[in-house]
């Protein structure tokens, strides 16, 4: 028998939260912990929205939908601002 709360059904299985977190959910391409509520997808990653950050000034790309980004160095988001400062290459 099951408890209160607290489980997810994956497939035909009923798994704790814990479970689920550890074997189940994808994790965020910034901090590697588990995704278990809102998440966003952008960059081939899935990220929890506080974790989806400039990779130059730190500032939150994740909360709103509207912020411009663009890719940097690897697969990690750069703001506009950011982007705009970075040098022109002659």
């Amino acid at each position: 028998e099951l408890g209160t709360g607290g489980y997810r059904r994956e497939g035909d299985a009923n798994l704790c939260e814990a479970c689920f977190a550890t074997h189940v959910a994808k994790r965020c391409g910034a901090c590697a912990q588990p995704l278990l509520d809102t998440m966003l997808t952008a960059l081939g990653r899935t990220w929890h929205p506080d974790c989806f950050a400039c990779e130059r000034c730190r500032a939150v790309l994740g909360h709103g939908g509207g912020a411009k980004f663009y890719r940097g160095s690897g697969a990690f988001p750069v703001c506009e601002a950011c982007f705009d400062a970075r040098p022109q290459r002659r």
